[in-house]
């Protein structure tokens, strides 16, 4: 047996005993200073404690908006707030989504799937098409919206 084919088969053992020493099961940390909020579903509606704690403890039932309350509200040590949107269509039944930058010197990047991929729509779906004032209010701090498109808001210029 050459060393190669030793190696070869060595590696995969030891990549094995790794991520049984790590503890394959927990989540990959983020990078330092950095707090991901996942959304789960396309659902929209009045923002619970139930929901704030589903995207703080990345489970079930983060929507968008609880997403955006919960950057908002952060008091983590966190410089970056990722709100990371899977792909779909999110509908904005209750009005704009409003977010406040949670702190100075922090950054929230709203990010999507790509932009043909992840829509948030302020038609408010099954509604006539009466578009918000606006989809997204982003107020202080510093803050990005990347990968994603915004349809059916109306920000007319003043």
């Amino acid at each position: 047996m050459t060393l190669v084919h030793s190696m070869q088969r060595l590696l995969p053992a030891l990549a094995a005993a790794s991520l049984v020493g790590l503890g394959a099961a927990a989540p990959v940390a983020s990078a330092a200073g950095t707090r991901t909020l996942t959304v789960s579903t396309t659902a929209d509606g009045a923002v619970t404690p139930t929901q704030l704690d589903a995207c703080r403890r990345a489970r079930r039932g983060c929507t968008l908006r609880a997403a955006i309350q919960a950057a908002s509200d952060d008091r983590s040590a966190a410089t970056l707030i990722v709100v990371r949107i899977p792909a779909g269509t999110y509908r904005l039944l209750l009005g704009a989504l409003e977010l406040v930058s949670p702190r100075p010197g922090t950054t929230v990047r709203i990010a999507g799937a790509g932009s043909t991929r992840t829509t948030i729509d302020g038609g408010a779906g099954g509604r006539p098409m009466v578009p918000l004032d606006r989809a997204l209010v982003l107020g202080g701090g510093r803050s990005e919206v990347v990968d994603l498109t915004i349809q059916h808001g109306d920000a007319p210029i003043d």
